[in-house]
């Protein structure tokens, strides 16, 4: 983790993080340090990332890193840690933007990322974003439809990521019923194991609704079939 998360230790690296990359919509001029995620910075307050995650806690403190420019340090996290929209939705939740009880489902699937154990680690805050996840997902009891959201495979491949299997049943069959799954297909969202398993439950409900589709209730089921081929 230690080689993901580096605070620019040289003035050549922070000068190019500091002319190579915009600043965002979270920059803070009293601001004790410069978060880098890709080309887009924030200037933000280290006590308030610190306090919610051990990560930030050995980040280095608010001192200049060159004299002539008065900035605070510059940090920069790998793309494989966090992405500048899921960064910028935690930023949302800490600074009390979008609070996460009335956040869209799209804001909540950033958090999930960003502050789990793989990207960054705010335990707390992961844990209100499971639940409000679950939340936005799972069928109310009684209620038959279910709601798909707008892209079903990133919702699957988070609830099976993040073992929240409440919402997962659902989400396999909405995935089986609007994906295709042909060999030379790609689903970057799913793991294989949840690709093969989606295609083995779209073959089987293939199989099931395909005689109750085309066949009429008067006639058998070659009949029909002659009479759609014809």
């Amino acid at each position: 983790m230690a080689n993901d998360v580096l605070p620019a230790s040289s003035s050549i690296d922070h000068e190019r993080a500091r002319t190579s990359s915009q600043p965002s919509a979270f920059w803070f001029d009293d601001g004790s340090i410069i978060i880098a995620v890709a080309r887009e910075r924030f200037r933000l307050h280290k006590s308030l990332l610190s306090r919610h995650s051990s990560i930030f806690e050995s980040l280095p403190v608010s001192q200049s890193t060159r004299a002539e420019t008065r900035d605070p340090p510059t940090v920069e996290i790998s793309e494989g840690l966090a992405t500048p929209r899921d960064f910028t939705a935690l930023l949302e939740h800490l600074y009390h933007d979008v609070p996460i009880d009335s956040a869209p489902l799209s804001a909540v699937s950033s958090l999930l990322r960003v502050t789990s154990d793989k990207s960054l680690r705010f335990p707390t805050i992961h844990i209100l974003a499971r639940e409000r996840f679950r939340m936005l997902l799972e069928p109310e009891p009684g209620i038959v439809n279910f709601i798909t959201p707008e892209n079903p495979e990133e919702a699957l491949g988070l609830a099976v990521e993040h073992d929240i299997p409440s919402v997962r049943k659902a989400l396999y069959y909405s995935v089986a019923t609007t994906s295709h799954f042909e060999p030379d297909s790609t689903h970057p969202s799913l793991p294989r194991s949840v690709t093969d398993r989606c295609a083995v439950l779209q073959e089987h409900l293939i199989t099931h609704f395909t005689p109750i589709l085309f066949t009429v209730a008067t006639a058998g089921h070659m009949t029909c079939t002659d009479v759609f081929a014809e």
